[in-house]
């Protein structure tokens, strides 16, 4: 009976498998009276760290690309303009602020960007 109906079957093997995410825990109280819980899978949990660690992957490869294609005193240069400025400027500079790791990744970035281009 189940190969008759394959497209009802996957469409009932989606909503099982969307609603498998979570859990109804049903118990009884003291006095008889059921309750029913839902507990929600822990999986979700590591979503906000993969997020932070992606922002802060995304910054240091924006940081990358603009210190090997400006240079690192024009980077700095503009990076003093934005601490004269306004206070989202100023966030901005201080988490822009070239670092060791973002000074050796934009040389590297920089030689690679030359040899492919025959420079």
């Amino acid at each position: 009976m189940f190969g008759l109906w394959p497209a009802r079957n996957a469409k009932r093997n989606a909503a099982r498998s969307e609603y498998s995410r979570t859990a109804a825990v049903i118990s009884f109280n003291h006095d008889g009276l059921e309750i029913c819980r839902v507990k929600r899978s822990s999986r979700s949990r590591w979503l906000p760290v993969w997020h932070f660690v992606f922002f802060v992957y995304l910054i240091l490869l924006i940081r990358t690309v603009a210190v090997a294609d400006i240079g690192a005193a024009g980077y700095a240069n503009r990076m003093e303009q934005m601490r004269n400025g306004n206070l989202l400027e100023r966030a901005a500079a201080g988490i822009m602020d070239i670092d060791p790791i973002t000074r050796i990744a934009a040389a590297e970035f920089r030689g690679f960007v030359n040899f492919i281009s025959g420079g």
